[in-house]
């Protein structure tokens, strides 16, 4: 509990005194950078095993965009990543979390990969994923995660495949299994949406139905993140299938149907998705929303890593970020 309340109380502090002072928003991003990340915390990279994604969630708008990059990273290619930077993460501690666009499951080496990370004495991450993949799940839980997150459309078929349209057969199945193994490293999330909103209350029978702890549940809120990049007819379907006057105390953003592109309004001011990303095709992104690949700073699989980070190219794209000088970054939430 002590955790949340300390997690909001950061981000009002920051959304109504650091962000409105130039000096104490350079201050606190450079402590983040040289000190929580690398000392503290442990820096996490978000690497992309699969831009594909078995999911085509409604609360996902990019995934109806035909900007969208579709492809899974190759063995040889994250090999040559963990080959090329594998001292500098052991010594800085780093965490790798499989994930960034698509379902880190749908990468058919996936179990290869993670095997690599462990023989190299790197750390991971929690694992996101949407479990509906028929994959080994005592091989899965094998493995060190700290967390593995399961996002779940629905309690009922019905509404799970019309959020997420996975199956929600193989969901169950693969949720029970992990359960059974060690239900205290599994958290199960739910976004709320036009749809599921009237299961909200239910996910906690439901998760002690399969043998999970309902204490575990995490309610999310309901993004529409980099709004000025989706076309009319992407943000019109999202609103569609989304948004509803009842979503709205979920939702990270205000806005206005009357007005042209709906008005989107973050609702907390300043940027919370500046993290680095490793792409399936070898580019560096500073923005874990860069889902179109256009702040590309680098290739991590010719250059190492570190080494991108040092770069000017890479510190002035990421100053910007922070000041949301991207088009992008116009009300990104």
């Amino acid at each position: 509990m002590i955790h949340p309340i300390l997690r909001a109380a950061s981000r009002k502090i920051y959304s109504s005194v650091v962000e409105r002072n130039p000096f104490l928003k350079s201050a606190w991003w450079s402590f983040r950078e040289e000190v929580y990340a690398p000392w503290i915390r442990g820096e996490v990279i978000k690497v992309e095993l699969s831009a594909n994604c078995n999911a085509r969630c409604t609360f996902c708008w990019m995934f109806q965009s035909e900007q969208k990059p579709s492809g899974a990273m190759t063995l040889e290619n994250f090999k040559k990543f963990i080959d090329l930077n594998k001292k500098d993460f052991v010594k800085r501690r780093v965490r790798i979390q499989p994930f960034f666009n698509g379902e880190a499951l749908t990468n058919p080496h996936f179990f290869d990969m993670v095997d690599y990370l462990v023989q190299n004495r790197i750390r991971l991450a929690r694992l996101d994923t949407n479990l509906a993949v028929k994959k080994d799940m005592d091989r899965l839980m094998k493995y060190p995660w700290p967390l593995i997150c399961v996002n779940v459309g629905g309690v009922s078929k019905e509404v799970h495949e019309g959020v997420m349209k996975t199956k929600y057969d193989i969901l169950t199945v693969n949720l029970k299994r992990i359960f059974e193994i060690n239900k205290k490293r599994v958290f199960v999330k739910v976004t709320p949406t036009r749809q599921n909103l009237h299961e909200i209350k239910q996910f906690p029978a439901f998760i002690k139905s399969l043998g999970g702890d309902p204490k575990r549940l995490e309610i999310g809120t309901t993004g529409f993140n980099t709004p000025l990049e989706a076309e009319a007819p992407e943000r019109e379907k999202f609103f569609e299938e989304v948004v509803s006057p009842e979503v709205e105390p979920y939702l990270r953003f205000t806005y206005d149907l009357s007005k042209p592109g709906y008005d989107i309004k973050a609702k907390r001011a300043g940027c919370h998705f500046l993290q680095d990303c490793v792409t399936y095709d070898g580019k560096l992104t500073i923005c874990c929303q860069d889902q179109f690949g256009k702040l590309n700073v680098g290739n991590p699989f010719e250059t190492p890593f570190y080494e991108l980070k040092a770069s000017e190219e890479y510190r002035k794209t990421r100053q910007r970020g922070i000041d949301q000088k991207f088009k992008m970054c116009q009300e990104c939430n």
